[in-house]
């Protein structure tokens, strides 16, 4: 019982033998950096379960939390380092556009009403904010044009080429968003001001439209104070074949998500078709990301092998993409005989499923609750009870980041050829339904002009021939665990 005195866990030193249970499980009493002595299971010591009494835990977020300003950009101001600490205050040093340099704290470059967004040179021209570049509709700002009668009008490019002048807060109210040749009736523009307007509702915060910080790339709703950004892609203008103002790249949508990330930005993207027949469980999701939730501890919650009818319920309600058809393993987290989180599992997609090799199909949790250390806790339980060599997952570009995974051990492994689907008479059709198979069944005569003609893709050929559009999404990425058994 001995074995393990005196050896050091994380921040744990063993200093003596505690008690055995019921169960036979031992305890060890441990002594913490901190000065706090506690009474700690031997097993979660030698597996790494517990590192310390939760000193270690909170000293890693508020080195997060403080250094998460450092490389980010708020108005004119790039911030370089931390420069000094005054209390619990801390103060960054800013590099402005200008050239000068600047010391400002964080409760001013965050502060939501009245942010400091420069060195003072802005204060000096006579106006708060710096706009160039931003996007407001069709229009983007090319410079300040002038201030008259506490008014600040600037030089605007409307998409269509032409040029005009706008004030400052017709622009931001959405009064004015484009030269005149907007067609307010198209339903992008007034999709993404309805979602701006929800998401407004629930933080006070205002979205800016920005296309310096993806260089060049506009990103329709950016929320600096969370670093979310939203883009909401009308199937119409976002195509990669057969689009209304030209075809999209086909990793249009992934480079951009992948380039968002690099810069701390957690891009979503909202397509119309997704809009449309998922609303609520994406109103679900981004209230999730924006807002405080209820707060559960995993440890006083119980696990649970649940049906496959129950996890697809389940998922089908709180998970943005529903169910899967490969769950076969599914597990329940419940606190007081509620059934708060479900993980699943099955074969291996797109591959022969070996001994031992296993996909994390998917994971969520109650809508308005937050699991500490849920996901990990139902992981663990099944790896004691399958023992698995290896685990595979993806996560949809579209709208995760992936954090979790890399909270779970797992590698990231790469990206996923983009999926498309086709929109005509503005519904999505499944790439699936337009298979060559069924194409001759549905288009018989359009199919065989494609093969006459000598088309180098069929599929193309009589999609477009139709007047659909072919619309990339955003892709996968591909998460791997390798255990060493």
């Amino acid at each position: 019982m001995e074995d393990i005195i005196g050896e050091t866990f994380g921040r744990w030193t063993v200093i003596g033998f505690a008690y055995k249970n019921d169960k036979n499980i031992l305890y060890y009493h441990c002594k913490c950096e901190c000065g706090t002595e506690r009474d700690v299971k031997k097993y979660n010591l030698v597996h790494g379960y517990t590192k310390s009494c939760g000193c270690y835990s909170k000293d890693v977020a508020h080195s997060l939390r403080f250094t998460s300003l450092i490389g980010k950009r708020f108005g004119k101001l790039f911030v370089e380092s931390i420069d000094h600490k005054e209390g619990s205050s801390y103060f960054y040093r800013c590099r402005c556009d200008c050239g000068n340099t600047t010391i400002v704290s964080r409760a001013l470059l965050t502060h939501k009403q009245h942010p400091t967004r420069s060195c003072g040179c802005l204060r000096k021209c006579g106006f708060r904010q710096d706009i160039t570049g931003y996007v407001f509709g069709n229009l983007t700002v090319i410079g300040f044009s002038k201030r008259e009668l506490d008014h600040t009008y600037w030089k605007c490019r409307c998409r269509c080429g032409n040029e005009l002048e706008v004030e400052g807060s017709h622009l931001k109210s959405g009064h004015t968003m484009s030269c005149g040749c907007l067609d307010v009736s198209h339903g992008g523009s007034k999709v993404e001001n309805e979602i701006r307007k929800w998401v407004e509702s629930l933080v006070e915060s205002n979205s800016v439209k920005d296309r310096q910080i993806l260089d060049g790339k506009e990103i329709d709703m950016y929320y600096p104070e969370f670093n979310i950004g939203i883009e909401y892609n009308g199937s119409a203008y976002h195509a990669s074949l057969n689009g209304i103002y030209g075809d999209k790249p086909k990793l249009y949508h992934r480079d951009k998500f992948l380039q968002a990330k690099e810069q701390g930005i957690h891009l979503i993207s909202i397509f119309d078709v997704d809009w449309e027949n998922n609303q609520e469980k994406i109103k679900m999701y981004l209230r999730s990301l924006f807002t405080k939730q209820k707060r559960l501890f995993a440890r006083k919650c119980e696990i649970k092998s649940i049906s496959k009818e129950l996890a697809d319920t389940f998922t089908d309600m709180y998970h943005i993409q529903g169910r899967t058809r490969q769950n076969s393993i599914n597990y329940g987290l419940y606190y007081n005989d509620e059934l708060y989180a479900v993980m699943s599992f099955g074969t291996l997609r797109l591959k022969k499923t070996q001994d031992g090799e296993y996909e994390l199909h998917r994971y969520c949790v109650k809508d308005g609750y937050t699991i500490l250390g849920g996901a990990e806790k139902l992981l663990r339980y099944f790896e004691r009870n399958y023992s698995p060599k290896y685990i595979r997952s993806y996560s949809d570009n579209d709208y995760f980041l992936g954090g979790i995974y890399e909270r779970l051990g797992f590698e990231n492994s790469g990206q996923c050829t983009p999926r498309y689907y086709w929109f005509l008479n503005n519904q999505e059709i499944k790439r699936e339904r337009c298979m060559l198979k069924h194409l001759k069944i549905q288009y018989p005569e359009l199919l065989a002009k494609a093969y006459e003609t000598n088309a180098p893709n069929k599929e193309n050929f009589v999609m477009v021939q139709l007047g659909a559009r072919k619309v990339y999404r955003s892709g996968n990425t591909k998460w791997e665990k390798t255990y060493g058994r």
